[in-house]
């Protein structure tokens, strides 16, 4: 709860701070005006009470309660000792809408039923003195401001949501990867490198093996690394970066490559661009082993506002297909990290032609 407040309490200020500055600034514009107005000058205590609504309009969103009070004070004070120059029911309308947008609804109340009354008191008179049109048209325009701080609270609300839930799926993410992944991993390399003592004449082939889970380990800690950094981090290497590398890897291994990219949303979280960067690698190791050597390859990325597709086609020979021996783990890891990231990775095979389509959306 501390967070979500805390976070609430950041985002709004910043949001709302330009528009409650521009009416505050309304306000001492026409006060000011009315100061140079030798027909009728406002006095001096009119137009402290007009600054002092003013400035605790603009820190409203940060201090509801303070500015609310500050705000009702000064309102009953110009009424009572009839200095009232008429503005702080403008600004009375836009207070409602700031108090609505920090979720203090019955704080709102109160100040729509203290402009209301104020509205139609006569200070010469003492007393109350209700048009029914007039009393219609003001409760319209008080809804109307409540209506717009709600819808403003409301989008506060599900932003801080949609925060929450990446929060959530990064946990859950980080605990897969630490939990079974990295550990499954540290387990191996012990293991090859005993067996790398015991069995001399394999020594060279386990200690390859040792490499690659430690690579693979590296990668985990990686991904690890990134979900404990801040949204606001750079990202390691970004997707146009990972796609010349790769697609210079595939070059030097002899490979006729056409990558071509439609990138409308760039990836700039650091999370997902290492996802990706695993799944190209993953994809470009898979061609250099399977593929018909020389080959052409084509990667195609896009993105839009839902997230990126990478699409790799690739071309093999059946006959070579059949004698390589694959366990295809590296797809399958791949695919549960995708899936931990709400993505998917899918394959599909024909005669001569092997398509690897991975879909991460945005985090």
């Amino acid at each position: 709860m501390t967070n979500s407040k805390a976070c609430s309490l950041n985002g709004m200020p910043t949001q709302r701070l330009p528009t409650t500055a521009i009416l505050a600034s309304l306000a001492l514009i026409f006060s000011g005006a009315s100061l140079f107005n030798e027909d009728s000058p406002t006095p001096l205590i009119t137009t402290v009470l007009i600054v002092s609504q003013a400035l605790s309009l603009i820190l409203a969103p940060v201090t509801p309660r303070i500015s609310a009070g500050i705000y009702i004070t000064t309102f009953l004070a110009a009424l009572l000792t009839g200095h009232s120059a008429g503005l702080e029911l403008f600004l009375g309308i836009f207070f409602i809408t700031t108090i609505t947008a920090t979720g203090h609804h019955l704080l709102a109340l109160l100040i729509a039923v203290t402009i209301t009354f104020g509205g139609f008191y006569s200070p010469n008179k003492a007393n109350f003195t209700f048009e029914l049109i007039a009393l219609m048209v003001f409760c319209t325009i008080i809804t109307l401001a409540y209506l717009l701080g709600l819808w403003i609270h409301r989008n506060q609300q599900q932003h801080l949501d949609t925060k929450r839930a990446q929060l959530a799926r990064r946990q859950q993410l980080t605990s897969l990867l630490h939990d079974t992944i990295a550990a499954d991993l540290t387990s191996v390399i012990a293991q090859v490198e005993k067996l790398a003592i015991t069995t001399p004449q394999h020594r060279d082939e386990l200690r390859s093996v040792a490499r690659t889970a430690r690579n693979a380990l590296d990668q985990t800690r990686q991904l690890l690394t990134a979900l404990n950094t801040s949204s606001n981090a750079e990202p390691t290497t970004s997707l146009p970066i990972t796609l010349d590398t790769t697609t210079k890897r595939l070059r030097d291994h002899g490979f006729t490559v056409t990558t071509t990219t439609q990138l409308a949303t760039p990836m700039t979280m650091p999370l997902p661009n290492t996802a990706l960067e695993r799944v190209l690698s993953e994809t470009a190791t898979n061609i250099i082993k399977h593929a018909t050597p020389g080959s052409a390859v084509v990667i195609d990325a896009t993105s839009d506002d839902e997230g990126v597709t990478i699409t790799v086609t690739n071309q093999h020979t059946p006959a070579r297909a059949s004698r390589t021996d694959s366990t295809h783990l590296g797809l399958t890891s791949l695919s549960h990290t995708l899936h931990a990231l709400s993505g998917a990775l899918t394959t599909h095979s024909s005669d001569q032609e092997w398509i690897t389509v991975a879909y991460l959306p945005f985090l």
